[in-house]
């Protein structure tokens, strides 16, 4: 068929309508075939495809090809250009060699690549084979580490398959970067996900509220080259303690809780503990200087607490009582899994339950003895309370009336004594071999320099007439 000078090959590319008056043909008798289809409308051509999506579209049977460019010339046989057909988009030339790829130029090496090559690019469009770098050789569990240059195995981390291990220091980056131990952490803000060590070797766990569960702590000190260990003691609860030494004026001293120096000690002590009801959970633990004792008085209501003494001018302190937040930590462990130390016998039962038939009789007389040093004890405690200090042997009070007094010795820096006829109170006292009498009680008497002196007499040497002074006072330590 012949239309305007071209040839078809095709059948049944023009339709005819035989029954139209003119048999000539229109543009919309002009239907597609499955072979080949021009839509005027769409300005489309389809080959193999009646409904073509572009301005051409190839759909070959199976097993033949879609497209053949045969060149002939030194023309690039495949050319896409951009909108203004003023450079090439992509661009193959009659070697086959895509020369432009999105508006870049490529020089292709003339030869195939040999095994293990890889098309390599200069940087400048110029490719070319290079040898493949395959991975350094190493030893099993070596990981990879690249020193700016390749990569080189490296054994500082290694991996097993289960276990990754480090012979060097492991640096997390990050003030908040943690590592999880299960569902434990290792902290790098010392928060409460777990515990930290900061640079200068403090430890912090929970973020300074956290618990510290360990059966030994042992502080060292090194002292002249030796190292020595101390050990810290274990109480039951969790409790506050503090020690101090306080002076007594007038025989007491008060300590007020609500007047105390900030930052102080009993500052401290009073606001991190719980007394209890009543000061209930409060304990005081007091001890005198010298000879004689010391004892105390709660206040709650007025929130003092109050240190007496007869005899002593200094008397030392320690005040315990529980953190104010005890109840969180109580006797039974919720520690879970941990194990602690095994305790199977009572250390202190051998010294009351032994395994023989001697050791379970006690000594009747060290039986005796504790019942007698007990009474003992608590006749001390009983005379304390009324003013009256025994030690050693020594009793220690401040003063005592009574209508005779008998003694084998005594021992006196001064004698009070009253005049029968005028009722005053002179003083006397022995100085430089020689009487010395003084009006006044001698605790507002001061011992003269000379026994001549104008603020006292003195007393002639004993007559026959005269009463001797009894030596029935007060018993000198035997």
């Amino acid at each position: 068929m012949l239309l305007a000078g071209i040839t078809f090959s095709v059948i049944q590319v023009i339709k005819a309508n035989p029954d139209a008056p003119n048999p000539g043909h229109s543009a919309g008798e002009i239907e597609c075939s499955t072979d080949f289809c021009v839509d005027t409308g769409g300005h489309s051509v389809g080959i193999g495809s009646t409904s073509p999506g572009a301005k051409l579209q190839i759909n070959p049977a199976e097993s033949t090809e879609g497209l053949r460019i045969v060149t002939a010339s030194n023309y690039s046989p495949l050319n896409i250009r951009n909108n203004a057909n003023s450079a090439d988009i992509f661009r193959i030339d009659q070697a086959g060699d895509i020369k432009v790829i999105k508006g870049i130029g490529y020089t292709w090496p003339s030869v195939q690549g040999g095994a293990n090559t890889v098309l390599t690019n200069s940087g400048a469009g110029l490719l070319s084979w290079s040898v493949m770098t395959g991975l350094p050789s190493g030893t099993t569990g070596q990981t990879l580490r690249h020193n700016g240059t390749t990569w080189v195995a490296n054994s500082i981390l290694t991996n097993d398959g289960t276990n990754l291990t480090s012979s060097g220091t492991v640096t997390l980056s990050g003030t908040n970067a943690n590592i999880i131990l299960g569902s434990n952490f290792l902290s790098g803000d010392g928060g409460d996900e777990g515990i930290s060590v900061n640079a200068a070797g403090n430890v912090f766990i929970g973020g300074g509220t956290g618990k510290l569960t360990a059966g030994t702590i042992d502080p060292v000190y090194n002292i002249g080259g030796v190292q020595y260990s101390t050990y810290m003691s274990g109480m039951t609860g969790v409790k506050e303690e503090t020690t101090d030494t306080v002076q007594l004026a007038n025989g007491e001293y008060v300590i007020d809780f609500n007047n105390l120096e900030q930052s102080s000690d009993l500052w401290m002590f009073y606001r991190i503990t719980d007394f209890g009801n009543n000061w209930s959970k409060l304990t005081v633990l007091l001890s005198a200087e010298g000879p004689g004792g010391a004892w105390y008085q709660k206040d709650p209501e007025n929130n003092r607490l109050i240190i007496y003494s007869q005899t002593a001018d200094s008397v030392s302190y320690r005040l315990s009582a529980p953190r104010f937040d005890w109840q969180k930590w109580l006797n039974l462990s919720e520690d879970g899994a941990v194990d602690g130390f095994a305790i199977d016998e009572i250390v202190n039962d051998q010294y009351s339950q032994g395994t023989s038939t001697e050791n379970q009789t006690p000594d009747s007389s060290d039986e005796e003895s504790s019942i007698l040093s007990e009474l003992a004890q608590k006749v001390k405690e009983a005379l304390a309370s009324l003013g009256l200090f025994i030690e050693n042997g020594i009793a220690n009070i401040q003063e005592i009336v009574t209508e005779k007094l008998t003694a084998r010795k005594a021992r006196l820096e001064k004698i009070e004594m009253v005049d029968q006829n005028t009722g005053e109170i002179y003083c006397t006292w022995i100085q430089d071999g020689e009487w010395i009498k003084e009006k006044g009680e001698c605790d507002n008497s001061v011992i003269s320099e000379t026994s001549s002196d104008s603020s006292g007499s003195i007393i002639p040497e004993q007559t026959p007439e005269e009463e001797p002074l009894t030596e029935e006072i007060l018993p000198e330590n035997q």
